[in-house]
């Protein structure tokens, strides 16, 4: 049975402009913001890539979250 969505996960290059977009013009908190780097095995599971390294925000409106990332290792393509 399918009971919701916990968040939905966006990657992009410039993660502190997409805080502040969805932070500014639709009313998101900040639960959350960590940088993590190639050590972290959790991340290595979860990615599709073994070694990655970046940093993620969670941001929450009610009951809608939304993970936003941005890569350092491997450097993002253009």
């Amino acid at each position: 049975m399918f009971l919701g969505i916990h968040h939905t996960a966006i990657s992009t290059p410039d993660l502190d402009r997409s805080v502040a977009f969805y932070r500014d013009l639709f009313g998101f908190e900040v639960l959350f913001d960590f940088p993590w780097d190639e050590s972290n095995r959790a991340f290595a599971k979860t990615h599709a890539l073994p070694e990655t390294a970046g940093r993620v925000v969670m941001l929450e409106h009610g009951d809608s979250r939304l993970e936003i990332f941005e890569y350092t290792t491997p450097a993002p393509a253009a």
